[in-house]
């Protein structure tokens, strides 16, 4: 791995139009700003923030202890995580999960394998497509597309006892993710065995509405 720890180390890296290009995987702990893009070929990982007026493509994670902002796209082999912020004026496409201390905001699309998770809010100028769960402290703007792998025009989502989250033909309820046809047939002793009494209590009293959804 290459440690950063001056500005005058990360010029060294800098090639034609003012790109820095990493081979292998680097440890800014410093604050970058790039006038070009910032390329790794492993991780991308910073004490501070990472600003490229251009792009942040590695072949690794991505992970900031401040803010991940770009002017074109933020793309990651792995993880794209930011204990502050990640806003891109382009797209945001992870292998992994991208997660926020604070927003997530991009221009265009907002694309991941795994999770989107955000303590703030998420806004996409163009479609937001996650694996696994979409969930926001704050409003989620753009076109949701595809949750927990599948397509959806619906997603609602509703903090209660456990998160709730509702697509077209599914409904999640904390971590219990199952076809609305096969939540209307549940026993209650097959809601018991999902999470004990607080789970069948909670599924007798919220049933009716939580199906109508």
């Amino acid at each position: 791995m290459i440690t950063i720890n001056t500005v005058e180390e990360f010029n060294k890296y800098k090639s034609e139009y003012d790109n820095y290009v990493f081979k292998e995987s680097v440890y800014f702990k410093i604050d970058i700003l790039s006038g070009g893009s910032i390329q790794s070929g492993g991780d991308i990982l910073s004490d501070g923030y990472i600003r490229s007026d251009v792009s942040i493509h590695s072949g690794g994670s991505i992970q900031s202890g401040g803010s991940i902002q770009s002017g074109g796209s933020i793309q990651s082999g792995g993880d794209i995580l930011s204990d502050v912020s990640i806003l891109s004026g382009g797209y945001i496409l992870s292998d992994g999960d991208i997660q926020s201390g604070g927003d997530i905001l991009s221009g265009g699309d907002i694309l991941s394998d795994v999770s989107i998770q955000s303590y703030g809010d998420i806004q996409s100028g163009g479609s937001i497509q996650s694996g696994g769960d979409i969930r926001s402290g704050g409003s989620i703007r753009g076109k949701i597309e595809k949750v927990f792998g599948i397509k959806t025009k619906t997603f609602i989502e509703i903090h209660h006892y456990y998160i709730i989250q509702v697509i077209d033909t599914h409904i999640k309820i904390g971590c219990e993710l199952h076809t609305k046809k096969e939540w209307k047939k549940f026993t209650d002793k097959e809601i018991l065995a999902m999470e004990g009494k607080q789970a069948l209590k909670f599924w007798k009293e919220n049933k009716k509405w939580i199906l109508g959804l």
